[in-house]
């Protein structure tokens, strides 16, 4: 006969799970352990909180297609040249306002660009936990 599990206990099990994952050593626990493999076998008292934060949206910006974009200027100027643009010496010659006035003039396109990569992330998840051997 098998045992089916309840919404609820789903959700339990589910929150002890994220517990364990949440749960962070005080700082100086990890220079105590040699390195090397190790048998556990621990029974364990999780006591605290699991503060499970709504979905938001976000742009992540990083997604963008760098090369793709880069690709996008050569194609304007020429590869040789975007290169000798984008080298360090080049971009020192470029004062911060000079750059700020740039950001200005192109930030719709900007935004456009950044708009694509909106993605629903999960809430964000803190725990306040206390774990203690359980004799």
């Amino acid at each position: 006969m098998t045992q089916t599990r309840t919404k609820q206990e789903a959700v339990i099990e589910g929150l002890t799970a994220l517990a364990v994952s949440k749960y962070s050593q005080p700082k100086g626990n990890r220079e105590l352990i040699a390195p090397g493999e190790y048998d556990v076998d621990e029974v364990v008292r999780i006591v605290g909180t699991v503060k499970v934060g709504e979905d938001y949206d976000q742009n992540i910006v990083a997604d963008l297609p760098m090369k793709k974009l880069v690709m996008a200027l050569a194609s304007q100027v020429s590869q040789v040249r975007l290169a000798k643009m984008l080298s360090p010496e080049a971009l020192e010659k470029i004062s911060d306002k000079e750059a700020d006035e740039f950001s200005k003039r192109i930030q719709t396109e900007w935004q456009k660009l950044a708009d694509s990569t909106e993605k629903t992330c999960k809430g964000k998840v803190t725990s306040k936990l206390v774990v203690t051997s359980v004799d």
